[in-house]
């Protein structure tokens, strides 16, 4: 199955240190918009995401058919870039979308994909500790070492977004379905 991943997806996969285990799920073929690229504009996160490109763990992929282009144009005026050309790209190809954006966007995703077809980090990191690419271990002592360096940074609402993640995650793997 082919999926297209969006910005926050990326960036919240690098922030709790599951990115190459979620790359690492078969499960997938791993795409990226060139528009979603653009995005990821944090320099270490553009230097590991560039990285993972040149590794061939992920794929760029540009809106190129009339098919995208239309799709993407009717989007981009209700989503940011990287959102519509992710959706658009799923849209046409009949992929699924690695988004943890809510609302208009997930109202979008649903119309032109269907239900289910928006897999949130919570589900990749998910997946990837049930398909053995990381260990819960490591998972929990990463996440425990970026909310600390967080906190040190004075940057307290990273810390809470990613303990909100980490939260999840565990309630996730307790057998609880919470995914807002």
């Amino acid at each position: 199955m082919d999926l297209y991943f969006d910005a926050n997806a990326v960036i919240n996969c690098m922030r709790l240190g599951c990115w190459a285990a979620v790359l690492r799920l078969s499960a997938y073929r791993h795409l990226i918009a060139e528009n979603v690229v653009m995005e990821v504009q944090y320099p270490a996160q553009a230097r590991l995401l560039r990285r993972t490109l040149a590794r061939s763990m992920l794929h760029q992929v540009e809106i190129v058919d009339a098919a995208e282009l239309r799709i993407y144009a009717q989007l981009k005026a209700r989503l940011g870039d990287g959102e519509a050309a992710s959706l658009a790209l799923a849209a046409v190809h009949g992929g699924c979308v690695a988004s943890d954006e809510k609302g208009r966007f997930q109202r979008e995703a649903e119309r032109l994909l269907g239900p289910g077809r928006v897999i949130r980090t919570t589900d990749l990191t998910v997946q990837a500790l049930e398909a053995g690419t990381t260990t819960l271990t490591d998972l929990r002592l990463r996440i425990l070492r970026r909310i600390r360096a967080a906190r040190c940074a004075g940057e307290e609402n990273q810390a809470a977004h990613l303990s909100r993640l980490s939260e999840e995650i565990e309630m996730r793997l307790a057998g609880g379905n919470h995914n807002p």
